[in-house]
């Protein structure tokens, strides 16, 4: 018997916390697409799905995305699709009236789905696990289906999930959702624990690669492999610009540094170094030109102009003037960047950010 486990989808997210309108837009179709991707990997492995909570992002998604998820089950007959609710979606699943019959919704105590090879049990996480109760045959092999935080020991606070109160259970795997990092370890002599990850990274918090995970029940024990299945990946690239002496030198350096991201992808520029103080940092320039090379593209200015008061506290230039008021204000290094910059452009006779 073969399994995906998969988790944390997050379907009908808006996506606008880190993407622009037409990007969002294109990325909640893209999600909702590697959802069925999955559901016909499963038809073509023979495999049942595993989903281990957080399939949506709320518990009232739109009724595309409510209506595309139950009709990809619906037309896969032969596949199983066994959900636990998450943190997020909670809501969705008990107002459910409708849905397809091979859809297996566990619900606050512990249910089993029987199969020739082993059982999956499961629970929603309304609450904390009755550990006591859950009780695999040791003579199976056992899956174990929960979403929430792992802590080694101690007691349970709502959504979390205690380790050490599922050891010595005959669980051979444990499969978990919501964190969003593919993660792995061991949970007794017999079994181990697996957070499956989000298949799909939605924004630079969540970069690096994504996907499924495959297990098979032939043989001894579960076997189960990572299988990246993402559609695009997000990658987040810090360069120093520390002695640039224009926009030219931070042009080429990120070229450098992002040079190996395929243009399918979505790159995080983040600036970091030290500028001359009179320097004219033009990010909307930068992210308007990587915009251009990447299906999104985000630019974060993190360098610091660095000023010596020394140097121009004998300037009888406005542009003296100017910069020992700023920095005689006691503004915060970030506000003070900033009406630098500004007012630098203007007495050069710039309009900044154009």
């Amino acid at each position: 018997m073969k399994f995906i486990h998969t988790a944390d989808l997050h379907l009908g997210a808006s996506m606008r916390a880190h993407l622009d309108r037409s990007a969002a837009e294109k990325r909640r179709g893209e999600l909702l697409h590697v959802f069925g991707r999955i559901a016909e990997k499963a038809r073509s492995e023979g495999a049942a799905v595993l989903i281990a909570g957080d399939l949506f992002d709320t518990d009232a998604p739109g009724k595309q995305t409510r209506d595309y998820v139950m009709d990809t089950m619906a037309s896969l007959p032969d596949v199983a699709f066994l959900c636990l609710s998450g943190n997020h979606d909670a809501g969705f699943f008990s107002a459910a009236a409708e849905r397809p019959s091979n859809l297996h919704l566990f619900g606050e105590e512990w249910g089993r789905v029987e199969f020739d090879e082993c059982d999956v049990y499961g629970a929603c996480p309304a609450g904390s696990p009755d550990y006591e109760a859950l009780q695999p045959d040791p003579n199976r092999k056992n899956i174990v289906l929960l979403h929430g935080a792992l802590k080694a020991g101690g007691r349970a606070a709502p959504g979390e999930i205690v380790l050490s109160r599922l050891a010595g259970k005959a669980i051979d795997y444990l499969a978990l959702g919501h964190y969003h990092a593919y993660t792995e370890g061991k949970l007794d002599e017999r079994g181990r624990y697996v957070y499956a990850g989000c298949p799909e990274g939605r924004g630079f918090d969540e970069c690096g690669l994504h996907g499924i995970v495959l297990l098979d029940t032939e043989g001894d024990g579960i076997t189960s492999h990572f299988l990246p299945f993402a559609e695009r990946t997000l990658h987040s690239v810090a360069v120093d610009v520390t002695g640039a002496k224009g926009m030219r030198d931070i042009e080429l350096a990120a070229r450098r540094a992002l040079s190996g991201i395929p243009a399918t992808d979505m790159a995080e520029l983040i600036l970091r170094g030290n500028l001359p103080g009179d320097f004219c940092r033009n990010i909307p320039f930068l992210q308007e030109l990587l915009s251009g090379l990447y299906f999104f593209a985000s630019v974060k200015d993190e360098t610091r102009l660095l000023l010596d008061p020394d140097t121009w506290k004998n300037d009888k230039s406005l542009k003296g003037e100017f910069i020992r008021r700023v920095l005689a204000a006691g503004l915060s290094q970030e506000k003070r960047d900033a009406i630098l910059e500004a007012g630098l452009s203007a007495l050069r006779g710039e309009v900044t950010g154009l």
